[in-house]
């Protein structure tokens, strides 16, 4: 997409772009469906095997890789804003390893196992992860620069997920009980948990687009921003609400799904400029197509089984990190 084009015209795109993906994902696999097979199975029910795999595989899958995506590429984009920091995304930083030391503690020391209990503890794993890295980069009188935030917040992730490779030696059963969830696949999608999520990934939605505006004056720095009538405080502990609400729930039911926060803000920055609003709204479209793209890929490369969508992110994401650190992606 070209820097040229109206943004309006890009959403469109991105847009039909989302549509095909969430499409592809429902009619590829090992075994192909027709469109109209596809529709019929959706609309009229009739117990076939078409219906099965669409409904409870296919179309709970594809979903919660829209859920997923929106949610990582939303956080991406409200921690590079707060810190000022390209290099800011929930993998990085620290949340989304927080969010799994505490999910994995939880099955080991209380026996949970579903998403009505792990959530509470993935969204204080998140909380636990940030402050750590905060409390890492922070020193007494002088702002973090983004590479100290960065390698605090890869540290601070490197001490989590090792406790947790621990507390997983320690206690096998209770990792074997989060294997698939640790992984970071959708394979264990269902449209319960689709819908137990909805509510707390919409909750950080609206905070994110009601500090979208603030985060532009942000961005000149506090003094500026304040003079312009910002409140830091609050423009600060609502970003990070949705932030950890964003990032802890899609940890919560997808695992540690890395870079998709890191590279879909770049890439909607490209086109959409530094403007907050747009950024936000490209990032909600072009995020869910990554993750869809990510998850057919990896359901396409093996034919009889699947490369989890948080490897086939990883294959994509580490390239463009480098290249990002390098100083090749403006």
């Amino acid at each position: 997409m070209s820097r040229a084009l109206p943004f309006r015209t890009v959403v469109l795109l991105a847009s039909l772009t989302l549509i095909a993906a969430f499409a592809a994902n429902l009619l590829l696999g090992d075994r192909v469906i027709a469109p109209a097979e596809a529709w019929r199975a959706l609309t009229a029910p009739d117990g076939s095997e078409t219906q099965l795999i669409l409904r409870a595989i296919r179309l709970p899958r594809s979903l919660m890789a829209i859920e997923v995506g929106a949610a990582l590429a939303l956080s991406g984009a409200l921690m590079q804003a707060l810190t000022r920091n390209p290099l800011a995304d929930p993998g990085l930083f620290g949340i989304n390893a927080g969010a799994g030391f505490l999910i994995l503690l939880a099955t080991s020391l209380f026996g949970l196992s579903g998403l009505s209990g792990l959530i509470w503890f993935a969204l204080a794993g998140a909380a636990l992860g940030a402050a750590a890295g905060w409390l890492v980069s922070s020193a007494p009188g002088r702002e973090a620069g983004s590479v100290t935030l960065t390698l605090s917040g890869i540290a601070v992730a490197a001490v989590l997920t090792g406790l947790s490779t621990a507390l997983a030696l320690w206690d096998p059963a209770a990792f074997d009980r989060l294997r698939h969830w640790s992984a970071g696949t959708l394979g264990g999608a269902s449209l319960a948990s689709v819908r137990f999520a909805l509510p707390f990934l919409l909750l950080g939605l609206m905070l994110a687009a009601g500090s979208a505006r603030a985060l532009n004056a942000l961005a000149l720095g506090d003094a500026l921003a304040q003079s312009l009538g910002a409140h830091l405080w609050r423009l600060r502990a609502g970003g990070l609400l949705a932030i950890l609400l964003l990032a802890g729930t899609a940890t919560a039911i997808a695992g540690p799904v890395a870079f998709v926060g890191l590279v879909a803000p770049h890439l909607v920055r490209r086109v959409s400029g530094p403007d907050m609003p747009r950024l936000l709204l490209g990032c909600a479209l072009v995020g869910p197509v990554l993750v869809l793209l990510a998850d057919l890929a990896g359901r396409m490369i093996l034919p009889m089984g699947e490369v989890p969508v948080s490897i086939v992110t990883a294959f994509l994401g580490a390239p463009f990190l480098i290249l990002l650190a390098r100083g090749r992606l403006a």
